[in-house]
């Protein structure tokens, strides 16, 4: 029901959310709040939202809103896998990871404190670009999937590179792991040491070890032999 095209899991809504009961789905969200505020529900933790906030669901995870006052979300839904296999090159960015897979899991333990939140000029340039996917996809004109796609690929970009180059210490601290998990992936035919993703991201490789371990259950060499095999 959320994808009016099978062959095309992707999707943005713009709407003004109310309070909603707990809920799963099968698919990754990333949600903008436009405007208002409310109490995001996640798993058995509640976290206040406002606007500017920016942050993911995954399929692990129930959520729902409460106590919402003027609240405007859009929601940006897409199966993950559509997107890795045409765009290979976003889930390999640090801000992306950092963003859709690492906060999430580090939330409870950050209190939220890892979300993504813009500043008034990137969410003018949100707000524009989720306007234009929004009207791609309502009004399906000849090669409305090509742009569709396009446009969503960029505000997913932005979102990474907004997220990497988050000020914010608990944000900045995803980005890193975000970072070496970029390296990871992109350079996993070359021999890697401790040393290099120390170097990489500036830290002692016990605080790497630990960021890294609270975030993945792995070691950066358990995680590279993952994406060997």
């Amino acid at each position: 029901q959320w994808f009016s095209d099978p062959a095309f899991p992707l999707n943005a809504i713009v709407r003004d959310q109310f309070d909603l009961d707990m809920h799963r789905h099968d698919f990754t969200e990333v949600v903008v709040v436009l405007d208002g505020v409310g109490d995001h529900l996640f798993d058995d933790e509640i976290y206040p939202i406002c606007a500017g906030d920016v942050f993911a669901i995954d399929k692990s995870h129930a959520h729902g809103y409460r106590n919402t006052r003027g609240l405007r979300i859009a929601n940006l839904l897409f199966d993950e896998r559509f997107v890795t296999r045409h765009a290979p090159w976003v889930e390999r960015l640090p801000g992306y990871q950092a963003l859709v897979h690492l906060e999430p899991t580090l939330r409870k333990k950050q209190g939220f404190g890892g979300k993504l939140r813009l500043h008034p000029e990137a969410m003018a340039k949100a707000g524009e670009q989720v306007r234009r996917l929004v009207g791609e996809l309502g009004e399906r004109r000849d090669g409305y999937r090509a742009m569709a796609f396009a446009l969503f690929a960029q505000l997913l970009v932005d979102l990474a590179r907004w997220y990497a180059g988050s000020e914010v210490r608990q944000t900045r601290d995803v980005a890193e792991v975000g970072r070496v998990i970029s390296y990871l992936e992109n350079h996993f035919d070359r021999p890697t040491e401790l040393a290099d993703l120390e170097q990489l991201v500036g830290r002692s490789t016990r605080t790497l070890l630990r960021r890294f371990g609270q975030a993945t259950g792995l070691t950066p060499i358990q995680y590279l032999l993952r994406v060997r095999i």
